[in-house]
């Protein structure tokens, strides 16, 4: 038997499963570099985000000795730490990403809303931005002793 006729009967069917085969390929090759790119942009902007965060929080923390009459301030503050955490939830992926997602919310309402009463959903918002940053610095420093090992 001879290999030509062969050949000639199942090309198509070889094709086929080239076809299939770089599609897979392909589509692996899409998912490694959009981790890739993801762990990028997280090496490259969470630093930056971090000090920025920080920053809110600290100034989120003085506005709140006199919270009613610095309401408007406060209300600033939330809409620049609104940005710096949606953002980030763009960089991030993982089981950080959920309360990241909760805190924006909790931002963006309370941003939105009216004066509160009182200034315990402020106070909320301050904690679990402090809460966030604390994560973020861990997430950090486990991602430098990845890549150092």
């Amino acid at each position: 038997m001879s290999v030509l006729p062969w050949l000639q009967v199942h090309l198509s069917d070889i094709a086929g499963v080239c076809s299939i085969a770089s599609l897979a390929l392909t589509f692996i090759v899409y998912l490694s570099l959009r981790r890739l790119l993801s762990q990028f942009l997280f090496s490259a902007r969470v630093p930056e985000h971090i000090s920025q965060l920080n920053e809110h929080a600290r100034r989120l923390s003085e506005l709140l000795h006199s919270f009613p009459e610095t309401w408007e301030d406060i209300r600033e503050r939330l809409a620049t730490c609104e940005a710096v955490l949606a953002s980030l939830k763009r960089k991030l992926r993982g089981e950080i990403r959920k309360p990241l997602a909760n805190l924006l919310s909790t931002v963006s309402e309370l941003r939105r809303s009216s004066k509160p009463r009182t200034e315990d959903p402020v106070r909320k918002v301050h904690c679990d931005l402090l809460c966030l940053l604390e994560r973020l610095k861990n997430l950090q420093e486990d991602e430098r002793l990845t890549r150092s090992s």
